[in-house]
């Protein structure tokens, strides 16, 4: 323009920047013009980071890149709120330890004499899951048969997969409903790409009792009675025992008493102690109750009898009574001679009442004496040490049957004693010193009993004959004895002195005595 003095650039681009000269030259020489040009260019912007996205704690480092002339001035906002100017000019921003509050985009502003420019970028937080647990029962128990329904409430960031499990195996949207396990526990895991979370959930499914057990147990009077309640639940019931509506407790009802859990325990069980007694098991899920019926049984006891001996006329009734006391009531048998006695039997008129009351009505009876003695007191027997002693048994009596006792203790069969086959007679084959004492045979029959007592003497020297001379005084008369006489008096008199003799042969021995 203007003949080249002027130089126009219609649209100046950074590429124009530099030197520019202008040069005159004619015939008579050159000049130069050096001029520079610099052209403003506005600011552009680009903003980066590596990771953007950082879990809680962790530091996010922003970049500002800025192009522009002259160079831009840098700044930093978030939300239009600015943000103090980082380290090297702007072009980098680090924002440390990254809470949920550092969320958001982040604005870089450049600006200079030739315009502004801007950009931004989002950062964000990842968040672990979290389970709010605020208000939740975490050992929720359920009665079987009924439905519980478990909420996870569960937050994170990006928002986590929620997984169930129960007793470590996943359930699965082709699981069917979850039965009553062993385990009872349920676990909750919530899976995300930095960090799993989980928590345990005691899911207790409530079992309400079941008693298994129950009918009539039987225990001797006198024994040990044991009731067992095989009660069963979950959580474990609390057993009680009841019986006429009372509670029965260790020690409240008497000592012999023990209520241990599920088991009642009765020391020394006694007819009173029969009946009923009712188990009562409890728990959170209900109330299980179950009756035992405990029976006493108590031996027969004949507590009322006729008189032992009692007399009737020829050809009339009689009756007898065996009052008898027992649990299950006795069956009551009756004898004559031993033989059973049936009621109703043909030819008899013989009956048995329905309160153990016998009667009989017939005129031909055998009756069974008792044994008897046929002499009163304590009979005498003496032996030498080393002769044979013969001990009898003089009781009369319908069959008896026969035993022998020495000082108290049942005497038996020896190489020295020797029985008759009806035990009436002892034989002692050679006596000693120790076989002295007092023996009592002892009979018996259905009719009743009778002792007779012996009292054996030994002595230390082998006698022919033994004489006991026994003295009387009574008013000073001179009583003379023969032989027969004096041994018949020895066995009833309390006064004597005794002297022995030895003869060979003697009939008759007379002592006067003044």
């Amino acid at each position: 323009m203007d003949d080249g003095q002027m130089i126009e650039i219609t649209e100046a681009k950074r590429e124009h920047v530099g030197r520019w000269i202008c040069t005159a030259e004619n015939d008579a020489g050159a000049r130069e013009l050096e001029i520079s040009l610099d052209v403003w260019v506005p600011p552009t912007v680009r903003v980066n980071s590596e990771a953007p996205i950082k879990a809680l704690g962790e530091t996010v480092t922003l970049f500002c890149e800025t192009t522009g002339n002259p160079l831009p001035s840098l700044s930093w906002n978030k939300g239009g709120q600015p943000i103090i100017s980082s380290v090297e000019g702007g072009t980098r921003l680090d924002i440390p330890h990254m809470d949920k509050s550092d969320v958001g985009d982040y604005t870089c502003q450049a600006q200079n004499e030739a315009g502004s420019a801007e950009a931004s970028i989002h950062v964000d937080v990842l968040v672990p899951p979290i389970i709010m647990r605020d208000n939740v029962d975490m050992s929720p128990r359920l009665p079987t048969g009924q439905t519980l329904t478990l909420l996870c409430d569960a937050g994170g960031k990006p928002q986590p997969q929620i997984k169930w499990y129960v007793n470590d195996t996943e359930i699965m949207d082709s699981t069917e409903g979850i039965a009553l396990g062993n385990g009872r526990k349920y676990i909750q895991y919530m899976l995300l790409h930095i960090m799993p979370h989980k928590y345990l959930l005691i899911y207790d499914i409530l079992e309400a009792p079941v008693i298994s057990n129950g009918g009539t147990q039987q225990v001797i009077e006198g024994e040990l009675a044991r009731i067992e309640c095989l009660a069963e639940g979950h959580p474990t019931p609390v057993v009680s025992w009841l019986r006429n509506g009372i509670r029965v407790e260790t020690g409240v009802q008497g000592v012999r008493y023990i209520a241990e859990g599920k088991i009642l325990t009765i020391i020394e069980a006694r007819s009173s102690d029969s009946g009923i007694y009712v188990c009562a098991a409890t728990n959170e899920a209900g109330t299980a109750q179950q009756a035992y019926t405990l029976e006493v049984l108590v031996s027969p006891k004949i507590v009322t009898t006729s008189p032992t001996e009692s007399s009737v006329p020829m050809s009339s009734p009689f009756s007898l009574k065996c009052g008898v006391r027992g649990y299950p009531e006795p069956k009551i048998s009756w004898a004559l001679n031993g033989k059973p006695l049936v009621s109703g039997k043909d030819g008899n008129t013989i009956g048995i009442l329905s309160d153990y009351n016998f009667f009989v009505d017939f005129s031909q009876i055998y009756y069974l004496c008792a044994p008897i003695v046929s002499k009163d007191g304590i009979r005498a027997v003496n032996s030498s040490e080393g002769e044979p002693a013969t001990l009898s048994c003089d009781i009369e009596g319908d069959e008896p049957q026969i035993k022998w006792y020495k000082n108290g203790v049942l005497l038996l069969p020896s190489t020295n004693i020797e029985f008759s086959e009806d035990n009436s007679v002892v034989n002692i084959i050679s006596t000693r010193l120790s076989d002295e004492g007092e023996y009592s045979c002892i009979a018996m029959n259905p009719a009743g009993n009778a002792t007779l007592n012996t009292q054996l003497y030994v002595g230390g020297m082998a006698l022919t004959v033994l004489i006991c001379i026994y003295v009387y005084i009574y008013k000073y008369i001179y009583v003379i004895y023969t032989y027969t006489e004096l041994i018949e008096y020895l066995l009833t008199e309390d006064y004597f002195y005794s002297v022995y003799v030895q003869i060979d042969q003697l009939l008759y021995y007379m002592i006067i005595f003044a």
